[in-house]
């Protein structure tokens, strides 16, 4: 269950050189070929055309490209900001959480997957994929971080298998069914209820039939986190918001119902943690294996 092919096109503002040349947009395609390696390109498409070394226009989505950077009504920029700052001052407690193994026992072991992980961080989980024997194309909203992956997997001599780009996911960048698999371990959480629709509508796009999706998502069986008591039959919800980061969490039945009309659940599983970020806080994690519905 390989991809042929999977590529992400970025289109960028348009600019002018150093010798004047007008650019038309900026082209960065990842390209995945089977039984080779990962090559990735950039080219610029000037008054001659877009110049590259393969013919991928039909899998190229123009009309479905739109700017790396994050739509505004989402407050991407602010919440890049925000992660930005927590990751510089070491206070992404959550990259400490122990759930990589939990979520790894969920996903079944493919031979050479296609893999996109939403929301990579630090990277922990996205090694943890190319050490199980897939290839990885990570999104991360955080620019220095994607930065210092992409040069971590290049001195590691893993930029074959592995590959980060500062993109939002719901921008529509990849083409359609371009993985065999998607994961998101506590980004989903962070998404507005309004966004939730689009978010199934493009998850549901990237991948065929029985493509297998994990979400890690907080679950509202949460007593305390962060001062936020989500279990707390007082809340009618689970929605709260914190130090400017929004958070959800999520009841196993929520799950299943944003979900169901675009994937079945395989497995569901709850764990509680130590957040490491007060004595008093615990969260519990819920752990879900979809596939998609044809």
């Amino acid at each position: 269950m390989i991809s042929e092919l999977a590529y992400c096109n970025f289109i960028g503002d348009k600019k002018k050189n150093n010798d004047k040349k007008k650019i038309k947009n900026s082209v960065l395609q990842l390209i995945f070929l089977r039984n080779q390696p990962l090559i990735v390109s950039i080219f610029c498409s000037i008054s001659r055309g877009v110049l590259a070394p393969y013919d991928v226009s039909k899998y190229l989505l123009p009309t479905r490209c739109q700017s790396v950077i994050l739509k505004k009504d989402m407050n991407g920029q602010e919440q890049s900001e925000i992660f930005s700052s927590l990751y510089r001052t070491g206070l992404d407690t959550w990259t400490h959480v122990p759930y990589e193994d939990i979520a790894a026992s969920l996903l079944p072991r493919f031979s050479d997957a296609i893999v996109l992980d939403i929301g990579s961080g630090r990277g922990t989980w996205a090694n943890r994929l190319v050490t199980d024997g897939n290839r990885v194309i990570g999104i991360e909203i955080v620019p220095e971080l994607v930065e210092q992956l992409n040069q971590d997997a290049q001195y590691r001599q893993i930029e074959n298998r592995m590959r980060f780009v500062n993109v939002d996911f719901l921008s529509r960048n990849f083409s359609e069914k371009s993985f065999d698999a998607v994961t998101d371990l506590l980004t989903f959480q962070h998404l507005p209820p309004r966004m939730w629709g689009a978010y199934v509508t493009e998850l549901a796009a990237l991948l065929p039939t029985d493509g297998l999706y994990l979400n890690v998502s907080l679950s509202r069986a949460t007593p305390r986190f962060l001062g936020m008591e989500p279990s707390n039959p007082e809340y009618e919800h689970g929605y709260f918001s914190k130090y400017g980061l929004t958070y959800y969490f999520f009841t196993p039945a929520e799950i299943k119902k944003i979900f169901e009309k675009e994937f079945q659940i395989v497995a569901q599983h709850s764990q509680s943690f130590d957040p490491l970020t007060d004595p008093a806080d615990k969260i519990v994690l819920i752990f879900t294996l979809m596939k998609r519905l044809a």
